[in-house]
């Protein structure tokens, strides 16, 4: 669940959030949650494997281990831009020194997107150079749609691959309702219209 405060330009703070594209950020905000930790509270999502991937919003954590040693992290610091992890099955404990704020996002829809942002970027430069596109921006937003993120990108590189461009007149209808859907279409270039039949 998304928090009502929390905004996309809050995660272009953190690494690597940072390097994602508006579409992608807009992606993982969906799922966002903001944890809140009074003064002492122990933070038990940070360590690996615990699914969650979690940063330091605001207050300072203190890291502690069975030797004495403690290191603070303070939100705003360079430290805090990065994840608060802990190792597996560590003996570290993360604690609150204030009351502390962090986002937590799935681990698993993080990694999904970083992976698809970096093949992305492999496509578009690819496909541009194989079909002789000299402009790519709709490639960039094409390949940067929700809907492909989801599949593998082995499958996604193939169905480029397949893709075969048609000129479509001013007038001309391209899929009629009823049809067989047995194509996808791609608007590259120009504006289409969409008309429903209402039952009379």
């Amino acid at each position: 669940m998304t928090s009502p405060a929390l905004r996309r330009e809050v995660l272009e703070t953190f690494v690597p959030l940072n390097a994602l594209p508006v579409e992608r950020l807009e992606y993982l905000l969906h799922d966002v949650t903001v944890m809140t930790l009074n003064p002492g509270d122990v933070l038990e999502d940070c360590r690996e494997g615990s699914g969650q991937t979690v940063y330091l919003l605001s207050g300072n954590l203190l890291f502690s281990d069975e030797s004495g040693e403690v290191a603070k992290i303070c939100a705003g610091e360079v430290q805090s831009w990065y994840p608060v992890t802990t190792p597996r099955g560590g003996r570290q404990t993360v604690r609150a020194e204030t009351t502390v704020n962090c986002i937590c996002l799935e681990s698993e829809r993080l990694d999904r997107v970083l992976a698809w942002e970096q093949s992305a970027r492999y496509f578009e430069a690819e496909l541009a150079f194989e079909q002789g596109l000299e402009d790519s921006r709709w490639l960039r937003r094409l390949l940067r749609a929700p809907i492909f993120y989801h599949l593998p990108p082995a499958h996604v590189r193939e169905m480029f691959h397949r893709m075969v461009p048609r000129k479509v007149e001013a007038g001309e209808a391209v899929v009629k309702e009823g049809d067989l859907a047995d194509a996808c279409y791609f608007i590259k270039q120009g504006v289409a219209e969409v008309v429903v039949s209402l039952p009379d």
